[in-house]
């Protein structure tokens, strides 16, 4: 029979079974949707067919037969009973030994996802979890257990439709809830998709459930007992979440399960290794200060009630910390269980208890008392605690199990914890091994001596496998130099070598033979990524060190197969590409999308062959260099000073400066214009442009594709001496070489700019930076963050220049907005550029609305620079060969702002250092010189006042404390700012309390009203006039000294509440600092705490009198 043929047939799911076991090389790059289209039908039809034979329609006689072959009577004929025989093969050895494989594979994942050969894994299943974001991996079992019902509920149910109609109903809307619940899928398009078709379905479902013939007594009776059940169900259900509610509200829970507490400066990567493996085991929360800042004013409530159990990392400094000691000692009045971690065997001990009253000042203990923390507390959990077992751990070297075990046991004494179903820390991270035989895609070398280093190397190794799911293993320079052999193979089959770059690491000498040790023909696939703030780019003063013997012997190097010849030329190859960025203090957020910034560089190069010397246009890391580029002596300022430079791009830079450069006809020389107001530059360039053309004279310039303003392309400039002094100039500041460049022109305050990202892939080979030049009227350049929608303008005035790198244009859309106000014409010279040594010709992609007379292949070889300069590095190079000496002012000048953290990008950038003579070079003259003004200086803001209630003054570069400022406040009202400044007001009044500590203090654009203005007067007559103070400026800053109410000193003129917040010192600025003030505190931004660190160097702190609040303070 026909049945036999199909069930025959069919009886495994070979299709899914043989993509299944193809390694991951061999399989065809499917889409989520081709994958499933691939699949589940097939699935669902191996159900449906497997359990066919079940499929019996009753007859009039009482007998029943198969819905598909009527003439086959159901248990009775003996062909029936071979159908039914023959069907447990599909069933079994197809249906649902895939359904176990999967519930296996979906045990398995997390355990394995991060173990040695988890990756193998994941390629091996493929089909199952490529489809799925690696966070909603479990959403194959219920995708594979959908498809089993639809399958399998229309034959089990054929004889009643209408619960047919009922369960299929239910099944597809229960898929529907969780798919939108998880949004599984890897792309949204495929969400959509889902969400649509599940939609559909139960359109289908309903549609079709018209056509069924249902029996009407049994329906009413059916449908009537699913409504009692579900009547009763959802009536326990809210009873249960009645009775919970009520549960918790006399017995809370504490948000978190594990508090982390660290020395931030001795563990802070420690404490992000811990709550890493931490969230392996557990699913409860883990408190770290740099995830959860928003509870750090707090911080002493959530150790003491709102945490299960402190585990304290102990680190040299943490137990002397004060506020580590707060969280410990409130903690322990609180009978919340404490967990305590040896680092490198410290601890608690006697010397340590006896030291503890000297520790602290009587400032930091009054801080601590207004925290609600007395020296008693400390002094009684410190001895409590001194008894306790810690548990030891050695952080230094690659001994990762005992990081695993020291968890283990944490988790093990702490209370109150739920656990993983499936956790299991065996296969936590990849084994480090003293063994390089086993290859693996990414190699990361570091340091793993140092504590934090080797945590920061941990860190970043869990989250790209995590990322990429590729199998990435961390080699210890110590154990890897002792097999140097084994480890050239391995750098040689592997297709990227992560360098982590830490403080100290470069003079090690494990390391530098370790990096010696890669093969020369595979160094392309060096990515640095720079892990430590503190690390130092080696400067012209290192090369010659390394060169003269002073950092390594040669009897060490020769230890290590090496000398300084193959260690330079190691490191040159290693800072010749653009060094990707890890913030190993940064917040959870932070760190996660520094990992997908590296996920878009590393992704490219796994995937391609390991690196042969070849050219690859547009890929970095892979361009080799001329022979003798990085030699000493050669190209000074070029070959040497500018890797630094790029090497420290990181999310965003902005250059703030002048760079006019002038055409003099006397001689064939640039000159610098000396003001913003000199459009000389502007009106040359502008005339070029007009007669510039491609077919006919002037036919270059054109409408933009958006039509929103004027565009000429910079090959239609060719011979324009203006145009390319710029272009030459600007790529010799950066050390870049050009891919394209072009000039847009806006004629009027209406010409914008729309909000985008450079679409640097429509370009062959692929910018890496974007360089733009502003000629003529000012106007706004605008930067969106792209995720939280936040705007910054920067103000770009004749002469000034910008640049940003790809990581940058991936985060922020910019724009040049239209003004309200009539404005004079602009001109805007952009580049496209990168790293390669030499473009010589670029592909553009034609995109919708361009002119069809724009060349999309242009060659830059034969572009006529006037003799202005070269368009690529390597010219640059041999013309500093041939005797040309590179104007290292330049690279003096044009420094890259390293900004350390997401956070500070939303500060747009701004800095510049006008006087760079501490770095060996004099002023230079190829920017604009700012006019100087003098200051708008406060009265009497050089030297305190005679009136001034100042008790002592303190160089305010001796204090620590102050440095750390990173907030502000405004008032209304320039006399109060100064009142406060000069001890004239000793409280200030909040409806919130602001937390103890250094504030810098903004006077408002108001003035001040005049209740306040006669308060002033009565408590200082000599008070300087309102009108004679500067407005929306910072004018100081003040600290917080402690916290009270209005009742406990009404006989003080300035106590009003309902907070009234005492200020115990102050300092008053030379200069006060122009900008716009904001709401509550507010984050002061990166050029702000510039200048305000570089004016702190010229005054003192004053401390006040504050024998007025004697009532208070005692």
């Amino acid at each position: 029979m026909p049945y036999f043929k199909q069930a025959i047939a069919t009886k495994q799911p070979d299709s899914i079974q043989t993509e299944t076991m193809k390694p991951m090389s061999q399989r065809g790059h499917y889409g989520p949707g081709l994958d499933r289209l691939r699949s589940d039908p097939v699935y669902i039809a191996l159900t449906a067919l497997a359990v066919r034979p079940f499929q019996c329609v009753g007859n009039p006689d009482g007998t029943s037969s198969m819905a598909s072959y009527r003439n086959v009577v159901c248990w009775q004929d003996p062909a029936h009973s071979g159908m039914v025989a023959l069907s447990v093969v599909p069933f079994f050895g197809g249906v649902c030994s895939f359904m176990a494989l999967i519930v296996w594979a979906v045990i398995q994942y997390p355990l394995k996802v991060a173990s040695p050969g988890g990756v193998k894994f994941v390629k091996r299943y493929n089909l199952i979890f490529s489809r799925f974001n690696p966070e909603a991996y479990f959403f194959a079992l219920i995708l594979n257990f959908r498809n089993f019902l639809i399958g399998i509920l229309p034959i089990l149910l054929v004889a009643y439709n209408e619960l047919q109609f009922l369960s299929l109903t239910m099944t597809v809307a229960v898929y529907a809830l969780l798919q939108a619940r998880f949004w599984p899928w890897r792309t949204r398009l495929s969400n959509i998709m889902d969400s649509c078709l599940a939609l559909f379905l139960m359109v289908v479902i309903v549609v079709g459930s018209m056509l069924l013939d249902f029996d009407s007594s049994r329906g009413n009776t059916t449908i009537q007992m699913i409504l009692i059940v579900g009547m009763v169900l959802a009536f326990i259900g809210l009873l249960l979440v009645f009775c919970w509610a009520v549960y918790r509200t006399y017995h809370p829970s504490r948000t978190y399960g594990i508090f982390l507490s660290h020395h931030k400066l001795g563990a802070a990567v420690l404490s992000r290794w811990f709550k890493m493996l931490l969230a392996e085991i557990t699913p409860t929360r883990v408190f770290l200060d740099s995830d959860d800042v928003s509870k750090l004013d707090a911080i002493i409530n959530v150790t003491a009630w709102d945490s299960e159990n402190v585990v304290v990392l102990m680190t040299s400094e943490t137990l002397k910390r004060m506020w580590c000691a707060a969280e410990i000692a409130s903690a322990w009045a609180a009978r919340t269980n404490i967990v305590l971690v040896s680092c490198d065997g410290n601890g608690f001990s006697q010397e340590l208890l006896e030291m503890i009253p000297s520790l602290w000042t009587e400032e930091q203990q009054a801080t601590l008392a207004n925290a609600g923390v007395n020296m008693q507390m400390i002094l009684d959990s410190y001895e409590g605690l001194l008894k306790r077992k810690a548990i030891p751990l050695d952080r230094r070297g690659g001994k990762t199990e005992l990081h695993k075990d020291a968890v283990k046991e944490v988790v093990a004494q702490c209370k109150n914890l739920s656990k993983h179903m499936f956790s299991s820390m065996k296969s936590t991270m990849q084994r480090l091994s003293s063994r390089l035989g086993a290859e693996s895609a990414i190699l990361m070398l570091g340091d793993l001596k140092t504590a934090e280093a080797g945590s920061c190397c941990r860190v970043i190794q869990m989250l790209l496998q995590t990322k990429l799911q590729e199998s990435v293993k961390v080699v210890d320079p110590v154990q890897a130099s002792e097999h140097l052999e084994e480890l050239s193979e391995e750098m040689g089959s592997a297709k990227v070598v992560l360098v982590i770059l830490t403080q100290g690491i470069l003079t090690e000498a494990t390391f530098a033979g370790s990096v010696a040790a890669c093969p020369e023909e595979v160094r392309g696939n060096f990515v640095p990524i720079k892990a430590d703030e503190n690390f130092v780019y080696p400067d012209p003063a290192f090369w010659e060190k390394l060169a003269e013997g002073k950092i390594f012997s040669a009897e060490t190097l020769a230890a290590f197969l090496t000398d300084f010849e193959g260690v330079r030329a190691a490191y040159a190859r290693l800072f010749n590409v653009l060094a990707l960025k890890f913030t190993s203090h940064g917040s959870e957020s932070i760190q996660a999308t520094e990992i997908h910034v590296m996920k878009g560089r590393l992704e490219s190069m796994i995937h391609d062959s390991p690196v042969t010397g070849s050219v690859v246009a547009g890929e970095l890391g892979k361009i080799p260099l001329d022979e003798g580029y990085f030699k000493f002596g050669n190209c000074p300022g070029v070959g040497i000073e500018p890797i630094p430079l790029m090497g420290k791009l990181s999310m965003s830079h902005y250059l703030e400066g002048p760079c006019s450069w002038l055409f003099d006809g006397g001689d064939d020389t640039l000159r610098a214009s000396s003001a913003r107001e000199d459009l000389t530059l502007f009106h040359s360039l502008k005339a070029e442009i007009e007669t510039a053309g491609y077919q006919e004279r002037g036919d270059a310039l054109g409408p933009h594709r958006s039509r929103k303003h004027l565009q000429i392309w910079g090959d239609a400039l060719s011979g324009s001496r203006c145009f390319a002094s710029l272009i030459t100039k600007a790529l010799e500041i950066f050390d870049l070489t050009l891919v394209d460049c072009w000039a847009n022109l806006y004629r009027s305050n209406e010409d914008v700019k729309s909000w985008h990202h450079d679409n640097y892939q429509d370009w062959s080979p692929r910018p890496t930076a974007t360089i733009g030049i502003s000629l003529g009227a000012p106007r706004a350049l605008a930067f969106q963050n792209a995720q939280t929608k936040r705007e910054h303008e920067v103000l770009q005035e004749n002469g000034d220049i910008f640049a940003f790198d790809e990581p940058f244009n991936n985060f922020f859309k910019h724009s040049v907005p239209a003004v309200v106000s009539g404005t004079g014409q602009r001109i805007s010279v952009i580049l496209f550029a990168n790293e390669q040594d030499h473009v010589p010709r670029t592909l553009r992609v034609k995109n919708p609305g361009m002119r069809d007379c724009i060349p999309l292949d242009v060659c830059w070889d034969i572009w006529d620079t006037c003799g202005c300069g070269s368009l690529c590095r390597r010219d640059r190079c041999a013309a500093a060969s041939n005797g040309y000496e590179a104007p290292q002012s330049w690279y003096k000048v044009a420094k890259w702002l390293d900004v350390r953290s997401f956070a500070e990008i939303e500060h747009v950038f701004k800095s510049l250092a006008k006087d760079v003579s501490k770095d060996g070079c004099h002023q230079s003259v190829s920017f604009y010189s700012m006019p100087k003004r003098e200051p708008h200086s406060v009265p009497g803001s050089r030297q305190p006042s005679p009136q001034s209630q100042t008790i002592e003054q303190r160089p305010a570069r001796e204090d620590l404390e102050l440095l750390s400022a990173r907030q502000a406040l405004t008032l209304q009202g320039a006399q109060q700012v100064v009142a406060i400044l000069r001890g004239k007001k000793l409280i200030e009044n909040r409806a919130w309390r602001i937390p103890v500590g250094w504030y810098a203090i903004h006077a408002g654009a108001q003035t001040i009203n005049d209740e306040r203005a006669a308060r002033i007067r009565s408590v200082w007559p000599e008070a300087p006039a309102e009108e004679s103070l500067p407005h929306s400026a910072i004018l100081g800053l003040f600290y917080v000294h402690s916290h009270t109410v209005p009742q406990a000193c009404p006989s003080y003129v300035w106590a009003r509440g309902p907070i009234c917040h005492v200020i115990s010192k102050a300092v008053e600025l030379p200069r006060p600092m122009h900008c716009r003030g904001g709401k509550h505190l507010w984050d002061l931004e990166v050029w702000q705490l510039q200048q305000i660190h570089q004016q702190l160097q010229e005054v003192s702190v004053r401390f006040h009198d504050l024998s007025e609040l004697s009532e208070v303070l005692g």
